[in-house]
């Protein structure tokens, strides 16, 4: 089976290890969080001598592995930033100047993402969707059986598949305003945590 990386899967890790974030900044959690790292980079590797072993691999499945390994990779790295720089997260909100810096960046992205892409996946989608329904309402049960309705069955078999934005197959879910409100959610729901993270640390103290 694929291995399906995620951020607060590796996020809960390194919290149930004792190298989280939100945990005091000792030379002990240092330790643990590379520990922790190393463990989870082995994983992937094991998937990729489970799918080499198996054979007969497609183009498809190789190219839905290096996405996986990219997406852990990504995911490792944004944790370890967040790791060494759990300080200047912490005083953030002390910076004017900062917090205006990222709340124009985080904009300018949800822009990117919602419009630029989300919208047009959407799009696409939305067009699908008329097409099939127009060719269902449009009495395709009483045509005459010959060449031009085979054809006709034949386009309309080949609207009943799903159509969506997948960049090569490097995005594992459709790319529309549907997914963009998920991925908005989960980043909310992140917010969250690292925020009861905090307030857990801070009340340990």
């Amino acid at each position: 089976m694929p291995y399906y990386p995620d951020l607060e899967w590796i996020i809960g890790v390194c919290s149930f290890l004792g190298s989280s974030p939100a945990t005091g900044f000792t030379p002990r959690q240092i330790f643990h969080f590379f520990i922790t790292c190393c463990l989870l980079i082995g994983f992937p590797f094991l998937t990729l001598w489970n799918f080499v072993d198996k054979g007969g691999a497609t183009l498809q499945e190789v190219v839905e592995r290096i996405s996986n390994f990219t997406t852990l990779f990504h995911a490792l790295s944004k944790t370890t930033v967040m790791f060494f720089n759990r300080k200047k997260i912490k005083e953030l909100h002390k910076n004017n100047q900062q917090v205006v810096e990222r709340i124009l960046h985080i904009g300018i992205v949800l822009y990117a993402v919602g419009y630029c892409y989300s919208n047009l996946g959407q799009a696409l989608s939305n067009e699908i969707e008329d097409v099939t329904q127009n060719i269902y309402l449009s009495k395709w049960e009483t045509l005459v059986l010959d060449r031009k309705s085979k054809d006709f069955l034949i386009f309309f078999t080949r609207t009943q598949k799903k159509y969506a934005l997948s960049a090569a197959g490097f995005i594992q879910f459709d790319l529309d305003l549907d997914m963009f409100m998920v991925l908005v959610k989960s980043a909310l729901s992140y917010c969250m945590f690292f925020r009861t993270m905090e307030q857990n640390a801070a009340s340990k103290q």
